[in-house]
């Protein structure tokens, strides 16, 4: 995940380690937190999540993600986080609660004998 920032000169801007969260919308539940490491931005910047291993906070939800992922042409990943931004001497708080619509698999495991039919679901997929 990449997002690209611009800085208007002559500041800068570091933003604080954060963690984001994915999470499920319709249940509020998180099931997997990234950390992300602390940011200094200054002009046309890239802020990007480093390569890593995380846990995962709710099977439920993250198998119910998965068959979203997998069995739709289009799905929507929820993710959420807040952090302090300073420019200067200034701080001011951000929260971030973004949906982000990706393409899903569906096509590919219609054409394919690939099955996930055994993931165990909730009631809430």
């Amino acid at each position: 995940m990449v997002a690209n920032l611009n800085i208007p000169k002559p500041f800068s801007v570091t933003l604080d380690p954060l963690n984001l969260s994915l999470y499920n919308k319709q249940t509020n539940v998180d099931f997997v937190t990234v950390p992300l490491p602390q940011y200094h931005l200054k002009g046309n910047a890239t802020v990007s999540v480093p390569p890593q291993t995380v846990q995962i906070q709710n099977m439920t939800e993250w198998v119910n993600f998965l068959h979203v992922a997998v069995y739709s042409k289009n799905f929507t990943m929820s993710a959420r986080g807040s952090t302090t931004a300073h420019i200067g001497k200034l701080k001011a708080k951000i929260t971030l609660d973004k949906d982000v619509t990706l393409i899903g698999t569906s096509t590919l495991m219609r054409n394919s004998d690939l099955r996930v039919d055994n993931w165990p679901r909730s009631e809430h997929a």
